[in-house]
């Protein structure tokens, strides 16, 4: 053997082992302290904006908390397609919650006539009946045609949150928050909900 080969020998069992790669952790919101969710089963339904990236802080935040996160949504879903359809019927029978999150309008921020969505936001409430809930607003990427108004105007004071139009990060498509923004967005609205929850006289 050479001494040029000794060498290269040399280089190559002295070569540091590859770093293996490894994906960054998430850094979990430190989750807002509630009694509301203990032993309790908390249902999140909507459209896709739960799972772009809040439904990983929404289920952080539940577990932390002591309850029991349960989640069904249909991707590019209405207030028309949850009102029509038998889907939340069939997932309150199923999972039983507690409290029900409601996570719908995205999808129709560009309707001509956004009052006329009134109907199918009236006919959810209605399905939901005594259960407690609170309605999460889109997290609107542009102007809307006034959606958001008629969510307002019809969901119960204290029960609808609506965005704040904080700058969050968004995916690819410019409009579903990505898991940074979802984790900005997700903190403003377990803000709220507690917030809500002391004008309620509630911990």
């Amino acid at each position: 053997m050479t001494a040029a080969t000794l060498l290269l020998c040399s280089m190559v069992l002295a070569a540091p082992a590859p770093r293996s790669k490894r994906k960054t952790p998430i850094q979990y919101i430190t989750p807002r302290v509630t009694r509301e969710f203990k032993g309790k089963t908390v249902l999140f339904v909507g459209d896709s904006m739960i799972v772009t990236g809040l439904e990983i802080w929404a289920r952080y935040w539940v577990q932390k908390n002591g309850g029991t996160y349960r989640r069904l949504h249909h991707s590019s879903s209405t207030t028309r397609t949850w009102a029509n359809t038998r889907a939340l019927e069939s997932a309150l029978q199923k999972y039983k919650p507690h409290i029900v999150f409601i996570v719908l309008g995205s999808n129709e921020l560009y309707v001509k006539k956004p009052q006329r969505q009134g109907r199918w936001v009236r006919k959810i409430l209605k399905k939901l009946g005594k259960l407690p809930f609170r309605w999460i607003g889109p997290p609107r990427w542009a102007r809307d045609t006034g959606i958001i108004k008629v969510l307002a105007s019809i969901v119960p004071a204290g029960h609808f949150y609506p965005f704040n139009d904080r700058r969050i990060a968004r995916t690819s498509d410019g409009k579903h928050p990505s898991i940074r923004g979802s984790k900005v967005w997700a903190r403003d609205i377990f803000a709220w909900y507690n917030k809500q929850l002391k004008k309620e006289g509630r911990p």
